[in-house]
């Protein structure tokens, strides 16, 4: 299976209005309706996505004996089930599938339970007005297994994790030559859940188009398959596995933790380091998780629980008033006490009022740092509520909401930084500061003002024909890391960005045709209110 080769495009035409419901929206909101349709050099594949088109066959077994009920599946062939079009068969194992969909890269794929899935790549359908429908038939085979056994690096089985099989990789990287994908077989998720012994099996597989013996020089090990890891944030490789051996599966314990039982503990005690009084309120939070925990405790004292027993934990305290502290804990089960002494600092304090001067209760604020100035003018929005510590380089990252005094507070480090401010209604803020400011910062008040937002609003057609959830994506022209990132049409073609500021923008409209994609652009010139 090959990729198709990209097709690039400009924007044939455009349409542009100023939608206005009231005085006072028009005073708030600009709103732009954009329509993208493509020009001739652009529609390679595409002027013949919207047709009908027809596929008919019947599904057997190997005998010829019909199967009823079983899945024909119609999608990109790198698509989970979740994403293709699914048909089903009738009692005499006859299908019909009918879609406007149609790409180089396109699978057509028959299951059914108790057999081996069947599937073909390279088909195009004809239309349905170009006369019969293009005929395929299935006969689907015994199926086979695989069976292995999922261990940490001592050996020792872990239970409750999720192997994946998928089709084999084949071939090498090189300057004319690259490796074929993995990719999932046709019908549910070929995958198995490891017991108390961390043994799994995985069942109801086809036989594949690589042996465990090509080079002629080992045992036969059967059919090759790719296994994964899944975990509920992540696919962890975990290379080949054959199915006529018992397959060992190492992994890291630590990479597989949300599977496991989380026992570990981890509690503590503020202080202030000159007096060793405590420090009642104050916030903590752990290294790459974005959720800040608020503590008030007379003692100083914190607990967090939930978390994986041996693993050693990085730590940031924050408190009014107090310079940030960060440490190292390796959690156990709450048997011990880490002590947190802060010393005293100048905390920066700011407002955020809107354009009356009226303070802006609930407006969600983010601070970060970066000691090498790496990422200062760098600052992707759509990571505004997972920006976390160690999120492309800052540190010391810090997150709150503003008081009903549009208040908000935050430790400080003599290093660059950056803050953001998003509240609903208003353009989004961003501010960077050198190390040099900060020694001002913290000697007045910071005052942020939002302006009111503006709204992109559109609809994409191809052909006049809306694009039901098509890929956009925004960038700053003026600063192209302020990267607004991906944003999907509705089923109708529509589209609606908000709490934008003033500026030149790029909108960009992507088409995928197999793996390949067109990339549709068109200036936007957004003002004030």
């Amino acid at each position: 299976m090959t990729a198709s080769p990209s097709h690039s495009s400009t924007i044939e035409k455009s349409s542009l209005h100023w939608l206005f419901s009231s005085p006072l929206k028009a005073a708030f909101f600009c709103f732009i309706q954009v329509l993208f349709t493509l020009n001739a050099a652009s529609k390679t594949l595409a002027q013949d996505l919207l047709p009908t088109r027809v596929i008919e066959g019947q599904v057997t077994n190997t005998d010829g004996k019909p199967i009823k009920g079983a899945t024909v599946e119609w999608g990109y062939f790198m698509d989970e089930k979740e994403k293709r079009e699914v048909f089903r068969t009738d009692a005499n194992g006859k299908y019909r599938v009918e879609t406007t969909k149609v790409g180089p890269d396109f699978r057509l794929g028959a299951s059914a339970a108790g057999f081996a899935p069947v599937w073909q790549d390279g088909v195009i359908p004809p239309k349905l007005a170009a006369g019969k429908p293009l005929k395929i038939d299935f006969k689907l085979p015994a199926p086979i297994s695989l069976r292995g056994k999922v261990v940490d690096r001592d050996g020792k089985p872990i239970a409750g994790v999720t192997v994946v099989a998928q089709s084999p990789t084949s071939g090498f990287m090189s300057s004319f030559s690259m490796p074929t994908p993995s990719y999932p077989f046709p019908g549910p998720a070929r995958e198995s859940t490891t017991n108390a012994d961390g043994e799994f099996v995985i069942r109801y597989l086809p036989t594949t188009s690589l042996i465990g013996n090509e080079a002629g020089n080992e045992a036969d090990k059967g059919y090759a398959f790719e296994v994964s890891i899944k975990t509920d944030t992540a696919r962890i490789s975990s290379g080949q596995a054959f199915s006529k051996i018992d397959n060992e599966i190492t992994v890291d314990r630590s990479s597989v933790a949300d599977q496991e039982d989380l026992d570990g503990v981890i509690r503590g005690k503020v202080l202030d380091a000159v007096t060793n009084e405590a420090i009642r309120s104050f916030r903590v939070v752990r290294r790459f998780v974005p959720d800040m925990h608020e503590f008030t405790h007379a003692e100083g004292e914190f607990r967090l629980e939930k978390l994986r027993l041996n693993r050693t934990v990085q730590l940031f305290v924050y408190a009014s008033d107090y310079a940030p502290l960060m440490l190292q804990k390796i959690v156990d089960d709450g048997g011990t006490l880490v002590e947190c002494k802060l010393r005293r600092a100048p905390s920066l304090k700011g407002v955020v009022v809107d354009p009356h001067g009226k303070p802006i209760t609930g407006a969600a604020v983010v601070l970060g740092f970066d000691n090498q100035k790496r990422q200062t003018n760098r600052f992707y929005w759509d990571a505004f509520k997972t920006m976390v510590d160690g999120y492309m380089g800052f540190n010391f990252v810090q997150r709150q909401t503003t008081n009903d005094g549009g208040e908000f507070e935050f430790g400080m480090v003599d290093q660059h930084a950056v803050i953001a401010v998003r509240a609903p209604g208003f353009a989004g803020h961003l501010r960077f500061f050198d190390a040099s400011e900060v020694e001002t910062l913290n000697q007045s008040e910071l005052r942020i003002e939002l302006e009111p937002e503006s709204v992109l609003a559109g609809i994409v057609k191809m052909d006049g024909v809306p694009v039901a959830n098509a890929s956009l994506r925004l960038t700053n022209i003026d600063n192209w890391e302020l990267d607004f990132g991906m944003i999907e049409a509705d089923a109708e073609g529509r589209f609606s960005i908000g709490e934008l500021p003033s500026g030149n923008y790029l909108l960009s409209v992507y088409q995928t045709l197999g793996v390949s994609v067109s990339r549709l652009t068109k200036k936007i010139v957004l003002g004030k209110n």
